[in-house]
């Protein structure tokens, strides 16, 4: 179809003598009218044949064929016309045509706004189908919001029950510490109580031993201070024969002066041994005293430093 046209003259020796030899079969004109409103735009419907391969520089013009006739041809980029339509005339429009022509200019006008109003008809579905999608995609990003929302709380709440996580396990991590250390303690205080119960054990044993020692010195003490008591009581009593032998020793000075004392003489000298003898029993007897009176101070100042210990 082609809206704008040239006009040719088909006189003698123009191109019109070109229609009379071309085939003009090729292209098929379609609808055309008997006859056109002068400077109103025409149209030109056609159709080509496989006869014709259509060439970009190929053109329809309107050659005047007899008398007031004109033709819609089409002309190849060679000067071939290889189709015509049937001829029609260029006429003033009466009032019944410009009736008729207001009538179809309204009728298309009415077709161009029904379609108008279908397209926008159409263009509104589309546009509700559109809105109806937009809304479900709303709702569905609404949905992924409140889901994104959900786990973000989701996630903080994991985050901060990971961080209250950490914090008890940093806790129980202390706790056993404290417990490897309460126990090292213990450990310590049990090596340290059982050394303190075996030197306690130790020295209550040795206690008992000072003590038996202690009883043994006693009982030591106490013959050694009746031997003492007995020994000073024979000394006391020999020194009272002693005394009374004094007068016999007089006289038996006398009588050895005289000549007549030999057997007193030696009563006198077994008296006097039998004397240093008790003498020497009653020192020792005192030494053994001593020594017994100051072995048991000195486990007495022991057993005291014991106890003080424990």
């Amino acid at each position: 179809m082609m809206s704008s046209f040239q006009v040719v003259d088909s006189s003698p020796g123009s191109s019109m003598s070109i229609m009379e030899t071309s085939n003009f079969a090729h292209v098929i004109f379609q609808n055309v009218g008997k006859s056109f409103l002068p400077q109103s735009p025409l149209e030109c419907c056609y159709t080509l044949t496989a006869y014709i391969t259509p060439h970009p520089k190929d053109w329809v013009g309107i050659f005047k064929s007899d008398g007031e006739f004109y033709q819609f041809c089409y002309v190849t980029h060679t000067g071939d016309i290889r189709g015509a339509s049937t001829p029609f005339l260029f006429k003033p429009a009466t009032p019944t045509d410009e009736l008729l022509t207001r009538l179809k200019q309204q009728g298309f006008e009415r077709d161009g706004l029904e379609s108008q109003l279908k397209s926008e008809r159409d263009e509104r579905d589309r546009y509700k189908v559109t809105i109806a999608q937009f809304q479900e995609e709303l709702e569905r990003l609404r949905a992924c919001v409140a889901q994104r929302d959900c786990l973000e709380k989701e996630l903080h709440a994991q985050q901060a029950h990971k961080a209250e996580l950490g914090r008890v396990r940093e806790q129980l991590r202390q706790a056993e510490d404290q417990l490897q250390a309460c126990r090292q303690q213990a450990s310590m205080l049990a090596a340290e109580l059982r050394d303190s119960a075996g030197t306690r054990d130790r020295t209550v044993a040795e206690l008992y031993r000072a003590r038996l020692e202690a009883e043994k010195l006693r009982a030591s003490l106490a013959d050694a201070q009746a031997e003492c008591r007995r020994t000073e009581d024979q000394l006391d009593r020999l020194r009272s024969a002693t005394a009374q032998t004094d007068v016999s020793v007089v006289a038996c000075l006398e009588g050895v002066a005289s000549g007549e004392g030999g057997a007193s003489g030696s009563s006198l000298v077994v008296v006097t041994e039998a004397e240093a003898e008790l003498q020497r029993e009653v020192e020792e007897l005192k030494l053994r005293l001593h020594m017994a009176a100051e072995h048991y101070k000195e486990k007495q100042h022991c057993r005291c430093g014991v106890a003080g210990h424990r």
